[in-house]
């Protein structure tokens, strides 16, 4: 269960926002989403803290610009920084998409009388008239002003938009607007409550940039509600997303499937990886609806072979250095449901003869023994390894396709069944031993349930999913194990941050939390490594994709192997 409490205060400000009615004149304006935050101040200084400490200061100026647009302010002395401040996004159906259309309307609280802030705002533009209630102006002395902005007053607020209509819609509702509670979000934050479809509709085609990783529209889509956090300080940017699946959606039946991963998967990574990632799932298979066309589902493929049942969902990865610190394997550790050890190991004999997915193929190069355990070879055949020369097929010219068929031109896959798991690992040869070897490492002080939990408060040890990302550390080992690279050189590149991670949970009400931290340390780390380990990286990666297009051997080839029976 989440440890926070959903937030009712926004629930019920999105309430009286969706049963606003239409404006008078027109046709009907709708409201997308409303940004919130309690306390601007407190916002601008976390931002502040985040942009000093990752050392990117480009953050701070972006994030104060976007915020300066939207408000249209003559003057920052006019806001009352320590006031909840909202900015709602409308759009109206019946025009066409523009400029103003979807359109902002700030909810400005004021810090000074609605009188000195007319009178700046006649200063600022050259020109001014009165539609009503509204006050429209004109031709902005300041480029960072809009050329056509409407304005009204209340006395303790100002309201404010590029588009006379959505203000005119905002003003016939301003009681509820105004008076609506505000939300629990901290004064580092800004929150987004949205509608769903309403959103899905107005972003569009913008969905099919990511659409080739998750379908974010159907996402979207099979939502009842949901909400956005974006926090700032010191320490870390937190993205937090907090949703409720509509009842009849699939999205529903996926989360009602997941569980908490079982207690030995927690512990059974090495220190050293660079990317961990548990889940667990009575179907894993629900959650393909929401991916895009991307697909990397190798490490599972014997879920389509084995009886059903046999594998338990509960999934451990993680991508660590290979053997002799030389390259790295991918690595998937799942438990097998009782009895089920048998078939599984016979799925593993089948691989080859799974239907051509459009990512890869598996093609078998023999049997070996590791200990008394055997294991299964395939050699890995990509999309763009099967596209005839020539043939400009979609999977060819993909860039995720030529990437894979790179990276992994000379990776093998090993699958093995020991001591009641499925192991799997992609890498160079052999990589499986050392898999096999870590799947009995001693209990961890800090498990990485116990590390999310105690950074992020939107979740609770309790979680379904949860995972860790190490950039930095992955960049260093790569240039490490360069050839020829002196300790010299190694001395100029920094060590590891603190790296990424997100979790996901569902409580009781059916609400899903996902949280997203990016710590600061990692992101100062990554623009160290920018200003003095470009070249490095760069000479690295060079060498990593020659090596493995001209198929040179590698120190990995000339690393023990287990003994063949």
């Amino acid at each position: 269960m989440c440890n926070t409490r959903p937030p009712r205060p926004l629930l019920a400000l999105a309430l009286a926002l969706l049963l606003c009615p239409a404006r008078p004149a027109g046709a009907e304006c709708l409201l997308v989403g409303a940004f919130e935050i309690s306390n601007y101040q407190s916002f601008l200084y976390g931002v502040g803290a985040f942009s000093r400490v990752a050392d990117l200061d480009f953050v701070q100026t972006a994030i104060s610009h976007a915020l300066s647009e939207h408000l249209a302010l003559p003057d920052p002395q006019c806001l009352s920084s320590s006031d909840l401040l909202r900015v709602l996004l409308t759009v109206d159906p019946a025009l066409p998409r523009g400029d103003t259309n979807p359109a902002t309307v700030a909810l400005v609280p004021l810090a000074l009388p609605a009188e000195q802030v007319a009178a700046r705002y006649e200063a600022a533009y050259a020109a001014h008239r009165t539609a009503g209630p509204l006050t429209i102006y004109e031709r902005p002395a300041s480029s960072n002003l809009p050329p056509r902005l409407a304005v009204a007053l209340t006395g303790s607020h100002l309201l404010s938009s590029p588009s006379p209509e959505a203000l005119l819609w905002a003003w016939s509702n301003r009681t509820r607007l105004l008076d609506a509670p505000p939300s629990a979000t901290s004064g580092s934050a800004v929150r987004f409550v949205a509608h769903p479809q309403r959103l899905a509709d107005l972003l569009g085609t913008y969905t099919e940039q990511v659409g080739e990783w998750i379908a974010i529209d159907r996402l979207l889509r099979d939502l009842d509600s949901c909400s956005f956090a974006l926090g700032f300080d010191g320490q870390a940017a937190t993205f937090t997303a907090h949703a409720v699946p509509l009842a009849t959606a699939p999205l529903h039946t996926l989360a009602d499937a997941w569980r908490i991963p079982g207690s030995t998967l927690w512990h059974d990574y090495p220190d050293n990886a660079f990317y961990v990632s548990l889940a667990a799932s009575t179907n894993p298979a629900l959650g393909q609806a929401y991916l895009g066309g991307v697909r990397f589902d190798l490490m599972r493929a014997p879920a389509l072979l084995a009886p059903p049942g046999a594998l338990t969902g509960h999934q451990l990865t993680y991508l660590a250095p290979a053997r002799q610190a030389q390259g790295l394997c991918l690595i998937h550790v799942e438990p097998l449901a009782p009895d089920a050890s048998p078939g599984v190991a016979a799925a593993l004999k089948r691989l080859h003869t799974l239907p051509r997915p459009s990512t890869f193929t598996l093609l078998p190069d023999g049997t070996f023994a590791c200990g008394d355990t055997a294991v299964q070879r395939y050699r890995v055949e990509t999309a763009a390894d099967r596209a005839p020369q020539g043939e400009a097929a979609a999977e060819k010219d993909s860039t995720w396709a030529n990437l894979l068929g790179t990276l992994l031109k000379r990776a093998v896959f090993e699958a093995a069944v020991h001591d009641g798991h499925y192991i799997a690992a992609l890498g160079p040869t052999n990589s499986i031993e050392q898999a096999i070897a870590d799947l009995r490492l001693p209990d961890k002080a800090i498990t990485l349930h116990r590390r999310l939990s105690i950074q992020d408060n939107a979740l609770s040890a309790e979680l379904s999913a949860a995972s860790t990302l190490q950039v930095a550390a992955l960049l260093r080992h790569l240039v490490s194990s360069m050839p020829g690279v002196s300790e010299e050189k190694l001395r100029l590149l920094p060590s590891g941050g603190d790296g990424a991670a997100f979790g996901v949970c569902r409580d009781a009400n059916r609400r899903i939390t996902f949280s997203l931290r990016l710590n600061t340390t990692e992101i100062a780390t990554l623009q160290r490594f920018n200003r003095s380990g470009r070249d490095l990286l760069q000479e690295a990666f060079l060498r990593m994709f020659s090596d493995q297009m001209l198929n040179l051997p590698t120190q990995e080839e000339e690393a023990p192997t287990i003994r063949r029976p």
